[in-house]
């Protein structure tokens, strides 16, 4: 894995924002600039350096400012390969770590499937807008490595940055020094259903969103992120 900074755009340019998203706050002494009040904030919208209110004191630039949490470990797990955990405390509703990569076309993600990727055991795609895809599989960050799980302490967010779209695991539930990191993949079948080994008394037994809809087909197209060796028949599930 080659660690990148910003995701890294293939198949068009990256964009720029056409408007600028303002919003109205003023820094307080008792709370944070630009906290949970602020418009930009309440709807998934980074707010620019240059434009906000709060200047150097807004605090909802995350993505921007390439916050991560600090002690974060990847570590080898008995039955589902790497994983990532904490070592130190995580509160709830934090910032845990960007999801980066190549962002790819649907129709590219097909083709490196076919061949650069044919026979790898782990692919790592996440779903990120308009037919297009992260791949995290060659360049990325270590979020590519949080397992899934039935009742995860942490979920995926997708914020609104300067133009494009960047994607966060952020922590559901607090979460304590030690404890694994997980999310729903909310797997959508492309192939024979794939076991789930989270061990969380909830298990669905599948990593995937429905287990009674899969219907076979010649049509394959990656919509999100994919952990373990899939085939190209089968479709998503509608919900």
């Amino acid at each position: 894995l080659t660690v990148v900074l910003e995701d890294i755009y293939i198949d068009r340019k990256p964009r720029k924002a056409v408007e600028i998203a303002t919003c109205h706050c003023r820094p307080q002494p008792s709370e944070p600039a630009c906290g949970d009040n602020c418009l930009n904030r309440m709807m998934y919208i980074e707010c620019t350096p240059e434009h906000c209110p709060c200047g150097p004191k807004c605090t909802n630039q995350r993505f921007q400012r390439k916050e991560e949490r600090t002690g974060l470990e990847v570590f080898w797990t008995s039955v589902r390969g790497f994983g990532v955990r904490t070592t130190t405390p995580i509160p709830k509703g934090s910032f845990v770590i960007e999801y980066r990569g190549e962002i790819v076309s649907q129709e590219t993600c097909a083709e490196r499937m076919r061949t650069i990727y044919k026979g790898l055991e782990n692919h790592y795609f996440l779903d990120y807008a308009a037919g297009l895809v992260i791949d995290g599989c060659r360049k990325g960050t270590n979020a590519r490595f949080v397992n899934h799980g039935c009742e995860p302490n942490c979920h995926i967010e997708k914020w609104y940055v300067n133009g494009e779209f960047c994607v966060g695991i952020f922590a559901s539930v607090d979460i304590a020094p030690g404890t694994e990191l997980s999310y729903d993949y909310r797997f959508e079948s492309f192939g024979p259903m794939q076991q789930c080994h989270c061990g969380s008394k909830k298990c669905r037994g599948t990593v995937h969103s429905c287990i009674d809809c899969f219907q076979p087909t010649n049509n394959w197209i990656p919509r999100i992120h994919q952990k373990g060796r899939e085939t190209r028949s089968g479709r998503r599930c509608q919900l």
